[in-house]
């Protein structure tokens, strides 16, 4: 290199506070804009290779999202919870209004033959079974009243209402059949249910008004 220019370089170099280089260090310094020169303005005399980053993990087999992206918890709901052991219900009370109703147990006939012992008898359909909840009813009323069949419901755990079968209950009835109780008098009965076998039940609504009328005791474990 030309000693003037040379000179002329160095008095630069002086006024900016960058050391001054020899004629090898000229030849050796790397072009402007390369990538080595890039890395020596930032300081880095032995820079490490850039480490790529690593691609986006996209989903997996199934739709499954991958590491780098976990699945949002699931927004369906839960499935429905089943229903209780039909001894649940046994010591539960309720009131419609009339009668205080007090659920001494709860069970499956276990023939599906219903009969009073005096020649009156009912038979569940074929695949089905009767639900008999036994229920110690007072007149808690200021005139005499009478419990009647064909108003309560039970509820399974999808929802599905089933209406008692005033058939099979009358002819379960022994002691107690509709007849009238006075203000304070008390009597045992059964409310009997037809339904799907292995149905479960989460929750009665037993009234002493027919066909779905008057008050209801909800009766739930």
């Amino acid at each position: 290199m030309d000693p003037k220019l040379l000179a002329a370089v160095a008095m630069s170099a002086a006024l900016i506070g960058v050391p001054a280089c020899s004629a090898g260090d000229d030849a050796a310094r790397p072009a402007a804009g390369s990538p080595s020169a890039v890395e020596s303005e930032r300081g880095g005399s032995d820079p490490a290779p850039a480490e790529s980053a690593p691609p986006e993990a996209g989903p997996q087999s199934g739709g499954e999202p991958g590491p780098r992206g976990r699945a949002a918890p699931s927004e369906e709901g839960a499935p429905p919870g089943s229903a209780p052991p039909l001894d649940a219900f046994a010591g539960l009370s309720g009131n419609d209004g009339v009668f205080a109703m007090h659920v001494d147990e709860a069970y499956v006939d276990d023939d599906g033959v219903i009969t009073d012992g005096a020649g009156t008898t009912d038979r569940a359909a074929e695949g089905s079974e009767y639900v008999v909840v036994n229920v110690r009813i007072t007149n808690e009323s200021s005139a005499p009243a009478y419990f009647d069949w064909g108003g309560s419901y039970a509820y399974d755990a999808d929802g599905n209402q089933y209406a008692d079968d005033a058939d099979a209950a009358w002819a379960a009835c022994d002691t107690y059949c509709s007849d009238d109780l006075n203000p304070g008098g008390s009597a045992e009965t059964d409310v009997v249910f037809e339904m799907p076998e292995g149905t479960g039940i989460v929750s009665l609504e037993l009234r002493s008004a027919p066909y779905g009328s008057g008050g209801a005791a909800i009766i739930e474990p």
